[in-house]
């Protein structure tokens, strides 16, 4: 897994440089390109997964939460084979880490907030709060999905990163869908990013 070595003077200076870099959304895309172009097929064949299981039975037949659990699994399976130098494991969070950054991948609301149940570590998330090591700035940033009012198919896929409880900005991963693939030029389903609706989508460090 990479991790960014700052144990030097003149790390201490790119450490230094790094941080003033970290809210670029430019600077994200630039050192994560690689692996934002496979995250549509990641999500898309782990959704595709959980449904072709689930028809098998009929929807009376399995708890609610059982569609969440299945694609979460296949996700973390994918991910895992996508990205093996990458990914790792916190508890029961899974991600990929590189370049400083660290990707969780969740289920998002319509307001691009991971769908998870309160907790320290995610409210410290949200809040953009560091996790902080002696040789290292890990910044953490979210990777997920939505899904229409029934859950039967994919409505976008986005990365957002948190700060202030409040979106600092978002990347719609449809742009890197090819013209064939299923969820080119799709939308969010809550209200749009240039709304007034306290997600605010700042290209540039703030």
């Amino acid at each position: 897994m990479q991790q960014l070595d700052f144990s030097s003077n003149e790390d201490s200076k790119k450490s230094k440089s790094f941080q003033k870099q970290e809210s670029s959304l430019e600077y994200f895309e630039k050192v994560m390109a690689e692996e934002l172009a496979q995250f549509p097929r990641i999500f898309r064949e782990a959704f595709d997964e959980t449904m072709n299981y689930l028809s098998r039975y009929p929807p009376s037949t399995y708890p609610a939460s059982l569609k969440a659990q299945l694609m979460s699994f296949h996700t973390r399976r994918l991910m895992s084979e996508a990205f093996p130098a990458l990914f790792g494991t916190k508890g029961q969070r899974f991600f990929i880490e590189k370049a400083g950054y660290r990707l969780y991948f969740k289920k998002f609301d319509r307001n691009l907030k991971p769908m998870n149940n309160p907790t320290r570590n995610s409210d410290r998330i949200l809040n953009g709060q560091y996790e902080i090591f002696p040789e290292y700035v890990l910044i953490e940033v979210f990777a997920g999905y939505q899904v229409n009012k029934t859950k039967d198919y994919i409505t976008g896929m986005f990365v957002v990163r948190f700060v202030r409880n409040q979106a600092q900005w978002v990347i719609d991963l449809s742009k890197f869908e090819g013209p064939g693939d299923s969820f080119l030029g799709i939308q969010p389903t809550g209200p749009s990013p240039d709304e007034d609706d306290g997600i605010v989508v700042i290209p540039k460090a703030i």
